[in-house]
């Protein structure tokens, strides 16, 4: 394989991991920002927490996305675990929403 060819795969890999990156921000905004609307929260107020949980091989990719999501929708404590670990979430959310498509479950505590 030429030295070109290797970098054009390079640059896909790097290209479609940044596109599912750029999917998953775009969707977990948007599902706090739903919440946020069905709670009467003002988009600017601070929420206490957030919690995802989603598939170990996604939790890499949210981790390094996190900053984004919580610097735009102003959380406090945003953590981000594993689906198996959903059992130990103690406190009851307001509101929780399951999406099949970005596969993850987005916990929301006022």
């Amino acid at each position: 394989m030429s030295k070109c060819l290797k970098r054009t795969n390079i640059l896909n890999d790097l290209s479609s991991r940044k596109y599912k990156r750029s999917g998953i921000i775009f969707g977990v905004i948007k599902i706090l920002r739903n919440f946020k609307s069905k709670l009467q929260i003002p988009l600017n107020q601070e929420i206490n927490k957030v919690v995802i949980s989603t598939s170990q091989n996604l939790i890499d990719d949210i981790e390094k996305i996190k900053t984004d999501i919580s610097n735009t929708i102003r959380i406090k404590k945003f953590e981000i675990i594993d689906r198996k670990k959903e059992k130990d979430i103690k406190t009851t959310p307001e509101l929780q929403e399951y999406s099949e498509d970005l596969n993850l479950t987005v916990f929301f505590f006022k």
